[in-house]
């Protein structure tokens, strides 16, 4: 009896669904992120579990991410970073190294995610944020979500996030 081959998300090399990436992103040295911030930290962060302020450091590694996700994963329709009135500025990145994805890539604020709940802006609750990503503008059913300090190191095909 020969083998049953499993179903594809590929068709003819490209995904036969669209497929965004999510990116979530912080620069916890920005002086407005500290002072929105700092009425829930009380006297001392260091008390605060989870709150050390390295955390939330912000080194460039979301550029690293984001070229990651174009040099390997260019079945990637979208790619969006979701950001608490911040931008990462990754445009020159993307004009020198991939000038035909501009239109794809878009910074996301929370206000977006959050809309109809904006009495609970700010949030710094990365779990309460990762569970509304699905409500970004546009964004497909099926993506793939990376922490900033997430990389790609190799080529990635649909076939290994999705399941058809």
């Amino acid at each position: 009896m020969a083998r049953k081959e499993k179903n594809s998300i590929r068709n003819a090399g490209k995904p036969s669904i669209p497929i965004d990436a999510v990116i979530a992103w912080v620069d916890g040295d920005d002086p407005e992120h500290k002072r929105k911030m700092a009425p829930y930290l009380g006297s001392s962060i260091i008390d605060v579990p989870g709150m050390d302020p390295t955390r939330f450091t912000s080194v460039n590694e979301i550029r690293f991410c984001l070229l990651s996700i174009y040099t390997f994963a260019p079945f990637v329709r979208n790619v969006y970073v979701v950001t608490d009135n911040q931008d990462p500025d990754l445009y020159d990145d993307i004009r020198t190294y991939f000038p035909d994805r501009l239109q794809s890539f878009r910074i996301v604020d929370h206000s977006e995610i959050f809309r109809g709940y904006e009495e609970h802006l700010p949030i710094f609750n990365s779990r309460a944020i990762e569970n509304m990503l699905w409500r970004i503008k546009g964004i497909s059913d099926n993506f793939i979500y990376f922490n900033d300090d997430t990389f790609l190191i190799r080529k990635v095909s649909p076939d290994d996030f999705f399941v058809a």
